[in-house]
């Protein structure tokens, strides 16, 4: 499955030829490229905010800071320290 080779395209061409005939074809090439320039030009103004939004949220990203522990004592967790506590009692 490559490329359209010369052969190919030469029998496209006279296929639309005999389909839509000699008048047809440079209006109906017309409203193709009409209608590919709307569609290019309608995501452009949709994909520009999103990408300015996408720039302003990198620019304002500030990368967070590991925090280090208050309690130096880690032989017992906080659950275990909670069961000792109840067993006490």
């Amino acid at each position: 499955m490559g490329s359209l080779g010369p052969t190919e395209i030469i029998l496209i061409v006279v296929a639309l030829l005999v389909l839509f005939g000699a008048k047809k074809l440079p209006e109906i090439g017309k409203s193709l490229g009409k209608g590919l320039r709307e569609f290019k030009k309608a995501t452009k103004e949709m994909s520009a905010p999103i990408k300015d939004n996408l720039l302003n949220d990198e620019e304002d990203y500030v990368e967070p800071v590991a925090e280090t522990p208050k309690n130096t004592d880690q032989s017992k967790t906080d659950s275990h320290k909670k069961e000792d506590q109840t067993t006490k009692v």
